[in-house]
Formats: structure tokens, C-alpha cells, sequence
């Protein structure tokens, strides 16, 4: 027989006594609430006299927004309607019956967050948990995920308006966190307990489940999903280990060792599945790539040591490093006809271009499409007070390396901004954590077309050694240009050996014949050979 089909979940009413702080009476006052099946409080209040006590002992509803409550009141003042039985107290305690008419007042409905016609614009802030590190961006569901350090949770912020929809507790010492968008399953470190804690999100991103964790290495920091390969890696700072975890299964898949000194962030390529891993320790620093489960090779960064942060502009295949002590961006990109080669970097400093007013970096994120398409995208950086730097602040820089980057235009923000910078590209807003009792995320806007005050800093920079603007000097690998000269097999001259080479490979990602590294050998890499054909 088919089982009974079971009744929906009903609002639960309750009632009982209640010591209200907001009267100015030390006396209790009979209370009634509303609360939603899952658990949410819908609407409370409370009533009675101020000179004594009232209870509340029974409740029956009496119409959706109706109830009756039956209780006792020693109040000599207790509210009365005109006409009720007996409006007076009589003795010590007297009995009551009363109807409530209980609706909810309206709730106002949060602004929305204003459209930005021009960058920097500055988008408000959201208080969140204390201490906030991570971040990561859900586009699609318009959420944005903070991992709070110091108060053992993760806020979800509503990016349409800027509010908290929940809070999620119990994550202990929250630290990276990253989100795969095929399974809505966000992936938080726990710095503490040296384990990553699955989070799903519903289809509607308004409920949250705490899956079993997963213990990894000591003192795992960053985290980061490769939708190529399906899976989640994590950057274990102290044991010098990145885990990788089977998104699907949330099962370990290996634990790679060897090739690591205090990594500490990590980001996947989403269109190569390559992961890209910072040593920040060592006498030699470096940048670990792997594929798959396979360490590939570590890109020396030379002389640019603490490195920290970085993004991955996946359009151009190139890699922005953020650098501590040498106040650098470097650069990672293919060169040669050779992926993944040190390029060069920028440094920046205060006064224009100071070098005694160094200007440490932290994190930093790209957004590769806004701008026009020779600048390189967006660059979004932070520095801190608590690296030297004279200022907390999220650092805009309107090109990337290929435009030779800009001078950066700085944005205040609370203290210790050194974990969580991310940038929503379907909105262009851009999202930095910092502080630390409460923590703040910043939300500023990014655009295509500058504001007009950034537009005169640029015009006319300020190059007064004692100036707040910052300047850039830039330093390119020559070793590393680009020379796309054709000679494929390597026998000192283009001929019909080269372009049968390129032709066998046509449509292949090969990378000893895409000549002019987009990632695919196609009709312009045979281009190139044919223009130096018999040279």
C-alpha cells in the first residue's frame, strides 16, 4: 500500500514570559512569537502592565494573524479594552484572556546595489564575521562567500543589494575558499584543524549544508577548483603539500610533495586545467604548475622573494604574481613558443616612483575583458600597514602586462586587507576583506571607461618624491620576447620540413608549433612560417 502521504511543515505560535530589555520596568511581560518550519523567527511582541509581572500559559490561534493567550498578571495597569469582564486588578493575581491581532510589520526591502558607469566607484561595504580571508564569487546565483578567520564561520553576502543572507558557523579557523559552480559546492580550509569542510548551497543558494570533512596537510591555506580535471586543490602551508580532492566523490585523490615551501595561495587555469601553486619560502622562490595529478615544472621567479598572491587571466594565458618584499607583480606567460616563462615584472612605489616608500603587495585579481583589448584587462591589488606599506588599500591598476601596466589608483580600505580580494566579472565589482572585530568586504566598481578624477591623476601624476601617487617601473625578460620565426624542428632555416611539422599538427594544442601561442595550431602559425620561408 503506498505510504500516507505526510502533512506540509506549519508555522509554529509559543507564548510564555519574557523580560524585555527595551522597557524601562525590571518586570516580566507575557510574550507570543511566530516562528517559520525552519526554524526562523517570523515576528515576536510582547505586552502587560508596568508595575508588576505577567506570564503567558496558553495559545490557540484564532485566524492567520489572530491568537487568544490565556495567563496571569499581578500589574495593577495591565491594558484592557473598553467592555472586557473585569478591568480592574482584584487580590494579588488576577487570570486573563486576551485577543492579539498579530501581523507583521512590512519589511523594508534593501536598496539595491547602484549600476557604476565608471571605474573606481565605490559600491559600499558589508559587515561580515570577524577577521574575513577568503573569498570566492558565485556569478551565477549573485553570492559572495567570506571565509571569517576569527569567528569560525563563512558569511554568504547577496551581491544584488549587499546584505547577509546566512551565516554559516562552526568552520573552524576559516581560511581559503573556493567554489565549484557545477556541483553549487563551496570548499573552505580549516587553518586549526588541518581539514577542508564541503558546503552544498541549494539550487537557489538559500540553504547550506555542511558535508564531512576531509582531513589534509598541516596548516592548509589556500583553495582552488579546476573544472578541467574535476578537482579541488589545497595548499597545506606548513607541510609543503598540495592535496587534491575528487570534486565529485570529495575523496582524496593524492597528496603531491617534493616540489613545495610554504605555499600558500593557488589558482586554476579554467581553460588549460592547469594549477598554479606560490612558494613563499626558500632562498630561491617559485611558482609550482601541475596538470592533473603531475607536478610539470616550477618557473623560477629569481630575484622577486615573498611571493604571495596570484590570478590567472586564462584569455591571455598569462599569470600575475604579487609579490611581498620586492614590492613586484611578476608576470608568467608563454614565451618561445613555451608556456609558462618568467616575463618580467613591475614594482611599485609611493612618490611616482620613490624607492624608499615601497609599496608591498598581497593579493591580487584580474579582470581580463574590461578596457580596451591591447591593455591587458584590469589588475586589482592589496597592501597593507602590517607589511610596511604606509596605507591599507585595494590598488587599481588599469592595465596588465600587456599594456605595460599603469599607475595604480588607490582605494582605502579597513585594516589588514592581506587574504580576500575577487572580482564578480558579470557585474564588474570588485570585493576586498579586511579588518578584523567586525570584518568589512569592500565592494568597488570596475569599468571600461575611467572616472574623470582617475582620468586627471593619470594625465597629471603627482611625481613629488613626498606624494601619496604611485609610480611603476617595469623590467621585461629580452630572454623571453616572443620570436616567432617558424623554424620548428630546429635546423636553422624555414623550409618544407617546418611546414609539414605545423601541418601534421594543424588543430592540435602542441605547444612546439603554435608559434604564436593562442593555445591552438591553426592558419596564423603557418603564417608565420610561410613569411620566413628559405630564411
Amino acid at each position: 500500500r503506498p505510504a500516507r502521504p505526510t502533512s506540509r511543515p506549519r508555522p509554529a505560535r509559543l507564548t510564555g514570559s519574557v523580560s524585555a530589555a527595551i522597557k524601562p520596568t525590571p518586570y516580566t511581560d507575557a510574550f507570543v512569537a511566530k516562528f517559520h518550519p525552519n526554524g526562523s523567527l517570523v515576528y515576536s511582541s510582547f505586552f502587560g502592565g508596568e508595575t508588576s509581572y505577567e506570564r503567558g500559559y496558553g495559545i490557540a490561534l484564532a485566524g492567520p494573524d489572530d491568537v487568544f493567550l490565556t495567563g496571569d498578571t499581578n500589574s495593577t495597569d495591565f491594558p484592557t479594552t473598553a467592555g472586557a469582564f473585569d478591568t480592574t486588578l482584584e487580590g494579588f493575581s488576577d487570570a486573563y484572556v486576551a485577543k492579539l491581532h498579530l501581523r507583521p510589520e512590512a519589511q523594508t526591502q534593501p536598496n539595491p546595489v547602484p549600476l557604476h558607469t565608471c571605474a573606481p566607484t565605490s559600491l559600499g561595504t558589508v559587515t561580515v564575521g570577524q577577521e574575513p580571508r577568503g573569498l570566492a564569487v558565485d556569478s551565477l546565483r549573485q553570492r559572495v562567500y567570506v571565509a571569517n578567520y576569527g569567528s569560525d564561520s563563512v558569511s554568504v553576502i547577496n551581491s544584488q543589494n549587499n546584505t547577509i543572507v546566512q551565516t554559516i558557523g562552526g568552520i573552524f579557523t576559516a581560511n581559503g575558499i573556493a567554489h565549484d559552480p557545477q556541483r553549487n559546492i563551496i570548499w573552505v580550509t580549516s587553518h586549526s584543524t588541518d581539514q577542508v569542510t564541503p558546503i552544498q548551497v541549494n539550487a537557489d543558494a538559500t540553504t547550506f549544508t555542511i558535508l564531512p570533512a576531509l582531513s589534509v596537510g598541516d596548516q592548509p591555506w589556500g583553495v582552488a577548483y579546476d573544472p578541467v580535471h574535476q578537482y579541488v586543490y589545497v595548499a597545506n602551508s606548513l607541510s609543503d603539500s598540495v592535496t587534491v580532492i575528487n570534486a565529485e566523490t570529495r575523496a582524496i585523490v593524492t597528496t603531491l610533495t617534493g616540489h613545495f615551501l610554504r605555499p600558500f595561495h593557488l589558482a586554476a587555469n579554467p581553460l588549460t586545467g592547469k594549477v598554479y601553486v606560490v612558494n613563499f619560502g626558500g632562498p630561491t622562490q617559485n611558482v609550482a604548475v601541475i596538470n592533473g595529478t603531475t607536478v610539470l615544472k616550477n618557473v623560477s621567479l629569481y630575484d622577486s622573494k615573498e611571493p604571495y598572491g596570484l590570478a590567472i587571466d586564462e584569455t591571455r594565458n598569462l599569470i600575475y604574481v604579487a609579490t611581498v618584499e620586492p614590492h613586484r607583480i611578476v608576470v608568467i606567460g608563454p614565451a618561445n613558443g613555451q608556456p609558462d616563462q618568467f616575463l618580467g615584472w613591475a614594482a611599485f612605489h609611493r612618490g611616482y616612483n620613490n624607492p624608499r616608500r615601497p609599496v608591498p603587495m598581497r593579493v591580487i585579481a584580474v579582470n581580463p575583458s574590461v578596457g580596451p583589448s591591447g591593455d591587458g584587462g584590469h589588475l586589482w591589488a592589496t597592501t597593507t600597514l602590517g607589511d610596511g606599506s604606509e596605507a591599507n588599500q585595494a590598488l587599481f591598476i588599469p592595465k596588465g602586462w600587456g599594456g605595460g601596466f599603469h599607475l595604480p589608483l588607490a582605494q582605502n580600505v579597513d585594516y589588514y586587507p592581506a587574504d580576500g580580494i575577487a572580482v564578480d566579472r558579470a557585474t564588474n565589482r570588485v570585493y576586498v576583506a579586511s579588518g578584523f572585530v567586525p570584518g568589512i568586504v569592500t565592494v568597488i566598481g570596475d569599468h571600461g571607461k575611467l572616472c574623470a578624477d582617475a582620468m586627471t591623476k593619470i594625465a597629471s601624476p603627482d611625481t613629488a618624491d613626498n606624494s601619496d601617487q604611485i609610480g611603476v617601473e617595469l623590467w621585461k625578460n629580452e630572454e623571453s620576447a616572443p620570436q616567432l620565426n617558424g623554424d620548428v624542428n630546429g635546423d636553422g632555416q624555414i623550409n618544407i620540413l617546418d611546414l609539414t611539422f605545423l601541418a601534421a599538427r594543424y588543430g592540435s594544442s602542441d605547444s612546439a608549433a603554435d608559434l604564436n601561442t593562442d593555445g591552438t595550431v591553426d592558419l596564423l602559425d603557418l603564417v608565420i612560417a610561410a613569411i620566413g620561408y628559405s630564411q
